[in-house]
């Protein structure tokens, strides 16, 4: 998959999905930012970038200046119990769909959300401390089970994908993101 760029405008929010699609579960990010664009029900500009600290820095210190809402898509890591979310995964690892403020305790934050070692939770508590963040910033985090090499996503990420696309559907119904 070829990495995703836009323009950035002004008054435009922006969806970065993040993730490495040759990491299985890992590419959820940039699944999520193709299935929308197929619906073509986002009508602000896409982004898809690998995970690394720095590209997420920079996507923030960008839109800091601007005031622009940002919604960013990752994956992070639940147990799968042979291919199988288990009971506890799907109690515990829900997918998230609010703003950055509102998950600063939240658990994902004490979850890996990067194969990288530093990835989003890191760079936005960065920029924060940097006084580089936007005023909306909301945060997609999808549940993933397979980080392992190898292209596609797993089984139940795929049924994770599917409903955060139509939780995503209903977030845009109540949230007006160019507002």
């Amino acid at each position: 998959m070829s990495e995703i760029r836009t323009r950035y405008h002004d008054n435009n929010p922006i969806l970065v999905g993040i993730g490495n699609p040759w990491r299985r579960d890992d590419g959820l990010g940039p699944s999520f930012v193709q299935e929308i664009q197929r619906r073509s029900i986002w009508k602000g500009e896409f982004r898809v970038v690998p995970g690394e600290m720095l590209m997420i820095l920079d996507i923030l210190e960008s839109f800091c200046r601007s005031k622009e809402k940002i919604v960013f898509i990752d994956a992070y890591a639940c147990t799968v119990n042979e291919g199988v979310p288990s009971k506890n995964a799907v109690t515990s690892y829900p997918i998230v769909l609010d703003r950055w403020q509102n998950l600063k305790s939240h658990q994902i934050w004490n979850t890996s959300m990067s194969t990288h070692g530093w990835g989003l939770a890191e760079a936005l508590n960065m920029a924060e401390t940097l006084g580089q963040i936007p005023e909306k910033i909301f945060i997609l985090a999808i549940p993933g089970y397979d980080f392992n090499y190898g292209e596609g996503l797993s089984c139940p990420a795929l049924k994770q994908l599917e409903i955060a696309t139509e939780e995503f559907v209903k977030f845009l119904e109540k949230v007006k993101l160019d507002a």
